[in-house]
């Protein structure tokens, strides 16, 4: 016998209930926030890559127009900021999907960017050392937490699903008499 009340809950439809609970965001703040910094972090690095990639074309090219420099150097110089900022990019969609193997590529990536930048140029070690700490913290700190996010889904896929309370059988429809 049905019982037509509305008080009684329907079926639902069977799911992946892990997937699901994890991306309705019940991911715990310790875990989602370090890395919603560092996608976004990557996008804002990648943004600036790409947009002094576009002021540093202008006075190359003055400089290609005017003979000084060939049309391999300029292309060089100007397409590997370009190339930067792609790679950032690119980084920062696959962390939005909780890659672990693209923070850790952008990890070591900035790393050694950041590295061969102060070894081979002249600019003094203090201009840009603090921000590049901070942002070498911010890194670290999201890529451990795509890790923890990995142990994390591991975790709630293990856990069996919550029951439903209408599967309760104190409020199960009374048999009638």
């Amino acid at each position: 016998m049905e019982d037509n009340s509305p008080y009684q809950a329907g079926h639902a439809a069977p799911a992946d209930k892990t997937e699901a609970r994890l991306r309705a965001n019940l991911i715990p703040h310790e875990i989602g926030g370090p890395i919603k910094h560092l996608w976004v972090l990557a996008t804002v690095l990648g943004a600036i890559s790409l947009l002094v990639s576009v002021v540093q074309f202008a006075p190359q090219y003055e400089a290609y127009r005017d003979g000084n420099i060939t049309l391999l150097i300029m292309i060089i110089a100007v397409g590997a900021t370009a190339v930067d900022g792609i790679l950032y990019l690119a980084a920062a969609w696959a962390i939005r999907r909780y890659s672990r193997v693209a923070a850790c590529l952008l990890l070591g990536y900035y790393l050694l960017g950041q590295t061969l930048s102060l070894l081979f140029t002249e600019r003094s070690i203090l201009v840009g050392l603090p921000l590049a700490v901070i942002i070498a913290f911010m890194m670290i700190r999201g890529t451990r937490a795509t890790f923890a996010y990995h142990r994390y889904a591991a975790q709630e896929a293990r856990r069996p699903p919550r029951g439903r309370l209408s599967d309760d059988p104190l409020f199960a429809p009374k048999p009638e008499a």
